[in-house]
């Protein structure tokens, strides 16, 4: 083992909190957290990216089946997705249009879900991840 490999119970410790993370954030879109506390819905989904990427890493190091880290990483871009459409998609039953939180759809978060679809090995989401990315209008 590498010395900088980390242990089975801090791999373990890093699953546990990611699928914990992961439901805590539907429970608190499912107890309208987000609406009563004045958050954007965006912080959903931009939270369910990462902690699906972090779990996705972490399964990896567990040694999971590559399926199911990949599915894992698409979940994340997914999630990442759902950010950037509810802000630009008027069909998205989200859309929240003009006042969307626009630093939950920015150049780095879209290269998160590109690295992210990358590695789940889905190149079509990749390229749709790459399409919703534009230019804040606030510059």
């Amino acid at each position: 083992m590498s010395k900088n490999a980390p242990d089975q119970e801090q791999i373990d410790h890093w699953i546990q909190v990611s699928q914990a993370d992961i439901k805590q954030g539907w429970d608190d879109y499912s107890s309208g957290f987000y609406e009563k506390n004045g958050v954007p819905i965006q912080a959903h989904y931009h939270g369910l990216g990462l902690f699906h990427a972090s779990l996705a890493r972490a399964m990896f190091l567990n040694g999971d089946s590559l399926d199911m880290v990949r599915a894992e990483f698409a979940k994340a871009t997914r999630a990442t997705l759902k950010s950037f459409t509810i802000a630009y998609d008027e069909s998205d039953p989200e859309y929240v249009g003009a006042p969307a939180a626009l630093g939950r759809v920015t150049e780095t978060i879209a290269i998160d879900g590109m690295r992210w679809a990358l590695m789940a090995a889905d190149f079509e989401m990749a390229t749709e991840m790459a399409r919703w990315w534009r230019n804040s209008p606030d510059g």
